[in-house]
């Protein structure tokens, strides 16, 4: 995406008669300022003439009226832009979340996707500056500098280009200064090495590698440091450049007004004019520097934001059949694989190109797991076992949409997948997948968030179906107890129970369940399978338990084992 493209995308966010509206009011702004300060100098090489005082009166009324319509355009301009840049921040956000609500979870993981979602916010706070910083300043100085050299072409055409060229030069030089894509390999270093040290702490304490760690940590602090540092001397350079380029100028252009007073262009009093003048023109060139160096950023946040949202998947219309409620009815398999596979790098939500550079992409290649066949009935109970890391969870997530399978072919109540919008799909399951967030409210609260219109009856039976009621009765305040960030007052069995109990309190025609008995000793396990079944069959449920245990998998009627494909 060029520059170009970028600010069509800002201005058709915007509206165009906004945008026009917005330079109008800067240009006014800055008009009214080079005005004032020309109005100045006028009535001060006037009075040096010792004119009779009513001559100064039109100069002293033109100074009143500047200075008072500055303030009100600069106001108006601030106003109205910021209420634009503002607005079109919203509009960002929004698309953003529509983009992530259809393509989350991430391959990636959690602390990735959280990268990416962070990467993205900063890339819509950078695209609603671009409005202030970038596309008003350029809009409103080229307009002043083509009003400047208008007015001096006739004194002198050579004064009217120097204004040009330090126009060009001030978004020349800054473009051609700025950084290169190698200074973000220091960042990333060090962001890597800290997630790393933050999720990995323990391992390397067990481990006592904590120092060395703790050794490359600085290392790549250094190195960050030092890449900072030469942003900061880049920029200041090209600060001292510009700065000297428009002494420089400012000195060339006095020469010029002087061989014009000798031409007798202009008449001697009116170079302070045409001096002051230009010097309020230079302080607007002071801006376009900044707006050059954040044109770059804005182009790389509008291909990670606008690129994404392109690639974000668009679910297809309802279809025709999901009305027929009784044709759903004479359905006898609910649910039906052949052959399905999954490789994250090439099936993963996000594509290599909308993947934001800050987001690792070095993913396996090979199948999570070999090709898994499978069918089950409407009321069917079907166990599918594996051993750790055989790929139970990503299968759990193929069945929910949160990603496609990479092939073979995925069916629900006889159509296929990517027939189904991925929301109405949903409707036919209720799942407890690891890991699932748990809310630190009340176990009220966690049953009211995924199921608005639920009565305490219907939480109670969800838990005890779960064996965790009488351990909520044990509770102080039974389903008003808090349980703290992420559940994190629950043990493991009792985080498990509850997860369980939530998906067990939808109407949904299917349940699945990940690793539902995982930290429960055997006799609680034995009771909670017992429970599950039970209540599966009298509510005409399927069940789909993706578990590790044998024994689990023995008690359902059917069982088919989920493998990782070999080593080659």
């Amino acid at each position: 995406m060029n520059n170009l493209a970028v600010i069509h995308k800002l201005i058709c966010m915007a509206g165009m008669a906004n945008i026009l509206v917005m330079i109008t009011i800067g240009f006014l702004a800055g008009l009214t300022g080079i005005g004032l300060m020309g109005a100045a100098a006028w009535i001060i090489s006037y009075a040096a003439l010792q004119p009779p005082l009513y001559a100064l009166t039109i100069g002293i009324t033109c100074v009143r009226f500047f200075g008072l319509s500055r303030a009100a355009a600069r106001y108006l301009m601030r106003l109205f832009s910021h209420k634009i840049a503002f607005k079109a921040y919203e509009q960002l956000q929004l698309r953003i979340y529509d983009t992530v609500c259809q393509k989350l979870p991430l391959s990636t993981g959690i602390t990735r996707q959280s990268l990416y979602l962070q990467q993205l916010s900063q890339d819509a706070v950078t695209l609603r500056d671009m409005y202030i910083r970038c596309l008003l300043p350029v809009a409103d100085t080229a307009l002043l500098t083509l009003c400047l050299t208008l007015c001096l072409q006739s004194v002198s055409p050579m004064a009217a280009c120097l204004l040009w060229f330090l126009f060009g030069i001030h978004l020349l030089i800054p473009a051609l200064m700025t950084r290169d894509a190698n200074e973000f390999a220091a960042e990333a270093d060090y962001r890597d090495k800290l997630l790393d040290l933050a999720q990995g702490h323990e391992e390397l304490a067990a481990s006592g590698s904590v120092q060395n760690f703790l050794t490359s940590l600085d290392q790549a602090a250094a190195a960050y440091g030092s890449s900072y540092r030469r942003l900061q001397l880049r920029q200041d350079q090209i600060d001292a450049l510009l700065a000297l380029v428009r002494h420089l100028a400012f000195i060339l252009y006095i020469g010029l007004l002087i061989n014009a007073v000798e031409l007798h262009l202009i008449v001697p009093r009116w170079l302070a004019v045409w001096c002051l003048v230009a010097l309020g023109l230079f302080s607007e060139f002071r801006e376009l520097a900044q707006a050059a160096a954040l044109l770059p950023k804005g182009r790389e946040a509008a291909q990670r934001v606008f690129i994404a949202e392109a690639a974000a998947p668009q679910e297809e219309p309802p279809m025709p059949y999901m009305a027929k409620s009784e044709e759903q009815s004479t359905v006898q398999t609910l649910l039906q694989g052949e052959a399905i596979t999954f490789t994250y790098n090439e099936s993963g939500p996000i594509s290599e190109t909308s993947a934001p550079p800050l987001v690792s992409t070095h993913l396996p290649s090979m199948p999570v797991f070999t090709p898994l066949s499978f069918s089950l009935p409407s009321r069917g109970m079907l166990a599918i076992r594996g051993d750790s890391g055989s790929g139970k969870t990503t299968l759990a997530q193929l069945l929910l949409k949160f990603w496609p399978v990479t092939t073979g072919k995925l069916q629900l109540m006889g159509v296929d997948y990517p027939q189904w919008p991925a929301a109405e799909l949903r409707k036919y399951f209720s799942a407890a997948l690891q890991p699932c967030h748990i809310f630190a409210e009340s176990i009220k609260d966690n049953f009211t968030r995924l199921h608005p219109h639920i009565t305490e009856e219907k939480i109670w039976s969800a838990l005890e179906i779960a064996q965790l009621a009488d351990t909520v009765r044990r509770f102080p305040r039974q389903l008003e107890e808090p349980l703290g960030e992420n559940g994190q007052r629950l043990s493991g069995g009792q985080r498990n129970r509850l997860l369980t109990a939530l998906a067990v309190a939808s109407d949904a025609p299917c349940l699945i369940l990940d690793e539902p008995t995982d930290g429960l000793d055997k006799q609680t396990a034995a009771m909670l399978l017992d429970s599950l079944i039970s209540h599966t069959s009298q509510a005409h449920k399927a069940l789909l338990i993706i578990t590790h245990d044998e024994e689990v998998a023995s008690r359902l009627p059917q069982a088919i084992c989920l493998t990782p494909p070999p080593v080659p």
